[in-house]
């Protein structure tokens, strides 16, 4: 997402962060938004995220800012990195190493088909390993070291739960993710940040349908209505 760079300011963007709890009780499961913002840190999520304490699992894309935010706010919640993120990440660390772009594709594919698709935690914990293997065996230490740090979070979702039935990606942000980059980042347009902030959290409280969006639904009054998610 870019919203207006400013002198002395990269294009890359500003980052979006968004947290939602899956709610499985009650009528049948349901997404709640819990927090999001635009251009800040992790910790502020963290008082969001009181409400998902109980939590039997907690997935994130591996980002180290969620981690520590994870570690701080839901101590003692298990921790599963995106599997589908796996598969960019580690063909960024190949990259690193030089690995040549179409081994590099087929190698991250086999050993996240490998974790996503496989029937129990040691079978994902065997793939693992023999990739990490082949990392050491042949120097590639950005992919290793990576390799290692993930590993305690890769199969989480298959120790808890060896029927597999637990998430294990971030797959319900992404169309969201995608939905907000359409309304905020078209084509040949620059928003300022204030104002990117404002399109986002709109969307954000219309898609999750969160109180204040039913409230800025029933406003008949001037057009004065803010929504903001903290």
């Amino acid at each position: 997402m870019r919203a207006g760079p400013r002198k002395g300011q990269d294009d890359r963007g500003r980052e979006l962060k968004i947290a939602i709890a899956l709610r499985t009780a009650g009528a049948g499961p349901r997404i709640e938004l819990l927090g999001a913002n635009l251009a800040a840190s992790w910790t502020d999520l963290g008082p969001a995220l009181a409400a998902a304490r109980g939590a039997r699992i907690a997935v994130t894309d591996g980002e180290w800012g969620a981690r520590t935010l994870l570690a701080g706010a839901l101590p003692g919640i298990p921790h599963q990195v995106c599997t589908f993120h796996v598969r960019h990440s580690l063909d960024h660390r190949l990259w690193q190493d030089g690995v040549p772009f179409a081994r590099r594709r087929l190698l991250a594919a086999q050993l996240g088909n490998a974790i996503e698709f496989a029937r129990s935690a040691a079978a994902a914990e065997q793939a693992l390993a023999a990739a990490l293997a082949s990392a050491e065996r042949h120097r590639w230490r950005h992919t290793a070291r990576h390799l290692r740090d993930l590993a305690p979070h890769l199969v989480t979702w298959l120790r808890l739960d060896p029927a597999g039935q637990l998430p294990h990606t971030t797959s319900l942000l992404e169309r969201t993710m995608r939905e907000v980059n359409r309304r905020v980042d078209p084509v040949g347009v620059r928003w300022s940040l204030e104002g990117a902030r404002a399109m986002t959290m709109l969307v954000l409280v219309r898609r999750f349908r969160h109180p204040r969006w039913l409230r800025l639904c029933q406003d008949r009054g001037p057009a004065t209505s803010r929504a903001r998610i903290s």
